[in-house]
């Protein structure tokens, strides 16, 4: 079994404390040498909600709005994305 897959198959596990020390240790250890990091969009379709949160502004450079944004994405401690439609 590669490493990747005994990952997966012993994440929920841990996270639920039921595994053994030794085997948390060695999971943990393929973590680090993989340098593994969460698919955020993985974990989104299996646990079929994104997290996600959205803005409907007209006009972003408005400085209250672009505060707002900014409080937001600070509060929730995450990168919020920008999809721009620009109309003449």
């Amino acid at each position: 079994m590669g490493k990747h897959t005994s990952y997966q198959r012993q994440q929920a596990r841990i996270q639920r404390n039921h595994v053994s020390p030794v085997m948390r240790a060695r999971v943990l250890a393929a973590v680090d040498e993989l340098s593994y990091k969460p698919n955020l969009l993985a974990q989104s379709l299996r646990r079929q909600e994104t997290l996600s949160v959205g803005f409907v502004i007209r006009d972003i450079s408005n400085p209250p709005m672009a505060e707002i944004v900014l409080a937001a994405e600070t509060r929730l401690q995450f990168q919020l994305t920008a999809a721009v439609n620009i109309r003449p």
